[in-house]
């Protein structure tokens, strides 16, 4: 499997927040949420969902997943996937695998668009991404349009590195912004959540956060049910502009 295990291209270390990889153990405190005690849900049920529903929903989108790399490989060429550094749980970062979308030299091209143009750089600063980004292939726009880029990380789901739904993963860039919500870095981060369904790229980076935050304090089937069911209503409407 070929995979570009670059630093990621959303959190470039120049242009994002401060932190590093090797602090980041020591920034979060690896103590439980809250106070309440935990159902059995969420000592339980969330992961038993996770293995169920997302072994079904990687096979279900398996043949997707394959036409997929199929077009990158002949349409942008190798690397098929892109391996971005997140922040897991507990702060400890892992490779998130997303179908490559850009150019294999982004992060060169990321560093001279910003040093150069001023009002990209300040929309950068405020959510570390850009909404119409050049460095995107054709192939890539088509994946990121119907979220099929996102699709490799069912795989995440069934290892346990990721789950289906709760905050999105970080960058590990960003461990700065969560110096004072450490709670959120206590969760797996997942697929879909708050933050997908209530307005992804186009919310500053400090709703995000609190969105996130209200989540872990209040994690239920039922809610996590209706972030699954949102998420596929949100891009049957995304899909169908």
């Amino acid at each position: 499997m070929d995979v570009l295990t670059q630093s990621t291209l959303e959190a470039d270390a120049e242009f994002g927040v401060a932190g590093n990889v090797g602090e980041t153990a020591e920034a979060i405190p690896s103590s439980r949420p809250g106070t309440a005690a935990p159902t059995f849900y969420q000592r339980m049920g969330k992961r038993l969902l996770d293995i169920f529903l997302g072994t079904v929903l990687f096979i279900v989108f398996l043949p997707i997943m394959a036409v997929a790399a199929l077009a990158v490989l002949v349409l942008s060429g190798r690397p098929i996937f892109y391996r971005g550094r997140r922040l897991g749980r507990y702060s400890r970062p892992f490779g998130m695998l997303k179908f490559r979308t850009m150019a294999r030299n982004a992060d060169a091209v990321l560093s001279e668009l910003l040093r150069t143009n001023p009002a990209l750089m300040d929309e950068y600063r405020k959510s570390l991404k850009l909404r119409h980004d050049p460095r995107r292939t054709r192939v890539g726009t088509i994946l990121r349009k119907l979220s099929i880029d996102e699709l490799p990380q069912l795989w995440h789901v069934i290892t346990g590195e990721m789950s289906l739904v709760g905050p999105r993963p970080y960058a590990v860039g960003e461990i700065g912004l969560l110096s004072g919500r450490p709670e959120i870095l206590m969760l797996t981060p997942a697929v879909t959540g708050p933050w997908q369904v209530k307005g992804r790229n186009g919310l500053p980076s400090k709703t995000r956060i609190a969105l996130d935050a209200q989540y872990v304090s209040d994690i239920t089937l039922a809610g996590d049910l209706r972030y699954l069911v949102a998420t596929l209503k949100c891009l049957a409407c995304a899909n169908g502009h």
